[in-house]
């Protein structure tokens, strides 16, 4: 594939639908085969509630976002990755090591249920989180 529509227009990216979501900012969409969702993040906008906001998609119905939440009171919402067997979605929570109690966080999702299993805290921008089963046999 290439990013290039007009020197590559035959495999070029093409958009295949546009959802709204509540801001821009997005740098990581991800799913799972095995998961019912789509996880997309707003990092990059300059909100910070927003940035650390992070939304699902139903894929039943991607027309619309499902819902949308903060990771936390503080940071930048990051880097979605699946365990192996899609069951469990870790997000990235970059802190700021320099302001007390803020330092960056691994926030652990149930993927059927959405709801909070575990944090991996103390950590600086964890964002280097890679499940390698998923990514050397492209499991996206």
């Amino acid at each position: 594939m290439a990013t290039d529509p007009q020197g590559h227009p035959d495999t070029a990216w093409k958009a295949v639908r546009t959802i709204e979501l509540p801001a821009s900012g997005s740098l990581f969409i991800k799913t799972h085969p095995n998961s019912p969702w789509i996880w997309v993040d707003m990092t990059l906008n300059s909100d910070p509630v927003l940035a650390r906001t992070i939304c699902v998609i139903a894929k039943a119905d991607p027309s619309k976002v499902h819902k949308c939440w903060e990771v936390g009171s503080y940071g930048r919402a990051v880097h979605f990755e699946y365990n192996q067997d899609g069951t469990e979605v870790w997000v990235s929570l970059w802190g700021d090591a320099a302001k007390p109690g803020q330092t960056g966080e691994i926030v652990i999702y149930d993927d059927k249920t959405l709801e909070e299993k575990a944090r991996i805290k103390d950590l600086i921008t964890p964002t280097g989180k890679f499940n390698v089963y998923n990514t050397v046999n492209d499991i996206y």
